[in-house]
C-alpha cells in the first residue's frame, strides 16, 4: 500500500469546484479578467483545453479548482510565494491536472516559474509506494495575448536523471492566431475578451483614422451580436454571455485608454448591453423562492457565485450600502 507525500492529496482529489469571495487584481486588468472568467465560468475552459492539448471533452465534465498558491524553498532558508493564473482538473474517466498561465508579454523566463510550479504540486500530490516515490507533473500551457515571432509554439522540458533523461512539451495558445470566426467556429468562447488584443495596431491609430475606429467598432458589434445569438440559442447561459461581454469591456477599456472617440464607441455597442440585462435573468435558474424581493434573491445568488458586493451593486443599479443590507438580510434570515 502507497502512502501519500503530503496530506493534501486526499484534500486535491474530493475538493469541489471552489469560487473566490474576494478577488485582488494582480498585475493588470487582463489578469484580473483571466481569472475572474476562470472562477464564475470554468466551463468555458475545456473547450481552451480540448484547443491546446487535443482532448476531446464534451464540455459537461466537472472543473475542480486547486490552490494556486505555493511557497518553494529558497537557498536562503526563506519561502517564496509562487501563484499561477488557474490550476484545475477536469473530471472525466480519467481526471487530468491541468495548469493554465495567462501572458500579455513575451517572457521566456516564465517557464522556470511553470516548472518550478509543476515539480512543488506533484510533490504535494506525490506517492510513496515501497521503494520508490511517484510524481505526477501536470499538464501546463501558457496563453499569450501578445505574441512575436519571437514566441514559441512550446517549450521542450528535458530533465536529466541518472537514470536517463526525461522530456516533455509545454505548449503555448497565441491570440493572434485566432481570428474571430476561428474563435466563435471552435465554441473558444473564453478567448473572446482578448480578442481585442488581435486589433492593437487599430487602437493605435483608430481616434485620428475614422476608418479604423469604424473597423474596430464592427468587429466588436459582430462580437457583441453573436455572442448574445449565442445565448438566446441556449448554447451560453445568460450569465456566461453577460460575463464575457463584461470582460471584454474591461480588457478594452484598459487597451483603449484616454482614446474618448474610440472610447466613446465601445460605451455604446458593450456598455448597454452590460448593463441592460438585469440580475434576474443572468441568474434566473436556481434561485429560492422566498419572502424578500426579488432583487434580494439576486443580490444573495451573486454573493453565492463569489461576485463582490460592489460588482453586485453594479449589476443591480443598487447602491454598495443597499445590497450590504441585502447580504446582512440573508444572514439574518
Amino acid at each position: 500500500m502507497g502512502s501519500k507525500v503530503d496530506k493534501k492529496t486526499k484534500k486535491h482529489q474530493n475538493e469541489k469546484p471552489q469560487t473566490e469571495k474576494k478577488r485582488t487584481v494582480i498585475g493588470t486588468p487582463y489578469d484580473d479578467a483571466f481569472r475572474t472568467l476562470t472562477t464564475d465560468c470554468p466551463r468555458l475552459l475545456i473547450s481552451v483545453i480540448n484547443e491546446i492539448f487535443n482532448k476531446s471533452y464534451s464540455g459537461n465534465e466537472d472543473v475542480v479548482f486547486y490552490p494556486n498558491e505555493h511557497f518553494a524553498n529558497e537557498p536562503d532558508g526563506s519561502h517564496q510565494k509562487r501563484v499561477t493564473d488557474s490550476f484545475f482538473s477536469v473530471v472525466d474517466i480519467m481526471t487530468e491536472r491541468y495548469l493554465l498561465e495567462c501572458q500579455s508579454t513575451d517572457d521566456n523566463t516564465m517557464i522556470i516559474r511553470i516548472v518550478e510550479y509543476q515539480l512543488q504540486t506533484a510533490l504535494d500530490t506525490g506517492e510513496i509506494a515501497e521503494n520508490k516515490i511517484i510524481l505526477n507533473l501536470s499538464n501546463a500551457a501558457v496563453l499569450f495575448l501578445r505574441s512575436s515571432d519571437h514566441t514559441p509554439d512550446s517549450w521542450i522540458v528535458e530533465i536529466k536523471t541518472p537514470g536517463g533523461n526525461v522530456s516533455y512539451e509545454i505548449p503555448t495558445m497565441k491570440m493572434s492566431v485566432y481570428a474571430l470566426e476561428d474563435i466563435f467556429d471552435k465554441k473558444l468562447y473564453f478567448l473572446l475578451p482578448f480578442y481585442i488584443f488581435n486589433r492593437e495596431d487599430w487602437i493605435k491609430t483608430g481616434e485620428e483614422d475614422a476608418d479604423k475606429r469604424s473597423q474596430l467598432l464592427t468587429e466588436l458589434k459582430e462580437l457583441s451580436d453573436t455572442l448574445e445569438a449565442l445565448m438566446e440559442k441556449s448554447e451560453i447561459t445568460t450569465y456566461e454571455f453577460y460575463t464575457i461581454l463584461e470582460m471584454a469591456k474591461i480588457v478594452a477599456d484598459a487597451l483603449i485608454g484616454n482614446r474618448e472617440k474610440m472610447k466613446e464607441g465601445v460605451d455604446q455597442i458593450m456598455g448597454g448591453k452590460v448593463l441592460e440585462y438585469r440580475a434576474k435573468d443572468i441568474l434566473k435558474e436556481g434561485i429560492a423562492e422566498g419572502r424578500v424581493d426579488q432583487k434580494t434573491e439576486d443580490a444573495r445568488a451573486m454573493y453565492d457565485d463569489g461576485l463582490e458586493p460592489e460588482r453586485i451593486a453594479r449589476i443591480l443599479k443598487l447602491e454598495l450600502a443597499d445590497v450590504e443590507i441585502m447580504l446582512d438580510l440573508r444572514r439574518m434570515a
